[in-house]
This record gives C-alpha cells, sequence and structure tokens, in this order.
C-alpha cells in the first residue's frame, strides 16, 4: 500500500501539475522468504482449507475445466471435500480424453457442460465487452493487445452468461498457479518467453522475490482480465492459488 499526498484544491485533486508526494509505503502482508520445509503437506492443507472457504456461499460454483493442473486440482479439493460443483469447458485445443476422464472421476459431484463456441456467439460476446466491461491493456508480457480483443475473454463472456443466467454465481478460478508455483518452466526450462527462472527456484528467494509476475505481469493481466469480464456478468470470482496461505 503506498500513501500519497495529493495536491488539493476544495476538496479535490488539483490540475495544475504540482508533484505528488510519497508519504509513507507500508505492506498489507509480508512473506516469509525462508525455505525449510522438506515436503508439500501444508500445501496441500492450506490449498483444500482455501478451496473450502471459497465455496462457501448462498450461491452454487463452477470451474472452467480444462486439461491442465490448475483446474484439475481445484476439481480434486471438491471432490475431496464431496463438494457438488457444475464445470464448463470449451472445445478447442484442450485434451478432451483427460477432461472425459476427470469427469467420470468426479462422478455425481460435477454436471459437466462442454461448449463449442461458435463464430457469431464469439462475436457477440466481443460486443457486449466493449459496451459493458471497462477496458484494460494487456501488459504485453504474456498477452498482447486489449481484454475486449482476446478471443479467451470472450470464450469466458460466453460462460458467464449461461451461468448466470442459472444463478450459479460463484466463479472457482485456477488463475495464479503458474506464476506462483511453475513460473511456466520446468527445471530451469522456460516454457514461455516471460518465466523469469524456468520454474528452477534458487536456494534464496530473496534473490528473485518478487519476481515480475508474482504482482504484476501476467498475473495482473490474467486477474484483470477473470475480474473484469465476471463483473460484468455480476458472477464472483475467487482464487485459491491466490489465498495468502497457500501461496506462503
Amino acid at each position: 500500500v503506498i500513501v500519497l499526498d495529493l495536491p488539493v484544491s476544495g476538496g479535490k485533486i488539483a490540475q495544475d501539475g504540482r508533484p505528488v508526494k510519497l508519504l509513507r509505503k507500508f505492506a498489507v502482508h509480508e512473506f516469509d522468504l525462508r525455505q525449510f520445509k522438506t515436503d508439500s503437506r501444508d500445501f496441500l492443507r492450506a490449498f483444500q482449507q482455501a478451496v473450502e472457504k471459497r465455496v462457501r456461499s448462498n450461491h452454487p460454483s463452477f470451474i472452467g475445466l480444462s486439461s491442465g493442473y490448475d483446474s484439475g486440482a481445484i476439481q480434486v479439493a471438491l471432490k475431496r471435500m464431496g463438494q457438488s460443483h457444475a464445470s464448463y469447458t470449451i472445445f478447442s485445443t484442450e485434451d478432451m480424453d483427460i477432461i472425459q476422464r476427470r469427469i467420470e472421476w468426479t462422478g455425481s459431484l460435477v454436471e459437466a457442460n462442454i461448449i463449442i463456441l461458435s463464430e457469431p456467439d464469439r462475436a457477440r460476446e466481443e460486443r457486449f465487452l466493449r459496451e459493458h466491461s471497462e477496458h484494460f491493456t494487456f501488459s504485453g508480457l504474456g498477452r498482447q493487445g486489449a481484454l475486449v480483443d482476446d478471443p479467451a475473454s470472450h470464450g469466458l463472456s460466453h460462460i458467464f452468461r449461461e451461468v448466470r443466467q442459472r444463478g450459479i454465481l460463484v466463479y472457482l478460478s485456477g488463475t495464479g498457479a503458474d506464476e506462483v508455483i511453475s513460473d511456466y518452466g520446468h527445471g530451469g526450462r522456460k516454457f514461455f518467453p516471460h518465466s523469469s527462472f524456468g520454474g528452477l527456484f534458487p536456494e534464496e528467494l530473496s534473490e528473485v522475490f518478487p519476481w515480475p509476475s508474482f504482482f504484476l505481469g501476467t498475473q495482473r493481466d490474467y486477474l484483470m482480465k477473470e475480474e473484469l469480464v465476471a463483473g460484468a456478468h455480476g458472477i464472483e470470482g475467487r482464487y485459491p492459488f491466490l489465498d495468502r496461505a497457500v501461496v506462503q
């Protein structure tokens, strides 16, 4: 949190170009950068609790089920707690065999929905976002251009439109996992150009913390995309991978 001394005139921010003075900065939360744990039990416990916390609602919840690890981990947590939920998948580049096996494994707890997004439907969602969504320009690190031009935003909007009509108002998102846990790489190999250290964490975490996408970069890009598109439909996004205890 940054506290600024803003020049004011008549109770309003002055428009005369006077400089803004920085008074002080303080952190809402300080992460412990020591690395001493030798197993993942605390992480698994924290993640399960993070999901449980985020399904406490008067409204049903849903996930965007892909063939990746992040949404799959959320679904595992939901099954462990016996929580019914809906899943939505847009038929595109996903491995449908993996998705089918996940649906079968979850059984009666999941109501699975597979969407084939037509071009007219995509164009409709683009028009909707241009009219109703706050404008946001991506950082250019992982995403280029503006939110309203992003086909992934159009697909999200299509899903949110349907769940809103059905009263399924809580969206459990896997956003943040790639930025915090894997850094878009593994063992030092970068899978994307915006990876900072190829997922190979140094012995001294302070040497790289905070890496560009921990707070900003793709972290901010994807959070803004999901928050703004969900908000345009009156859907609440919740992010178990960004729970403070999970990140720690």
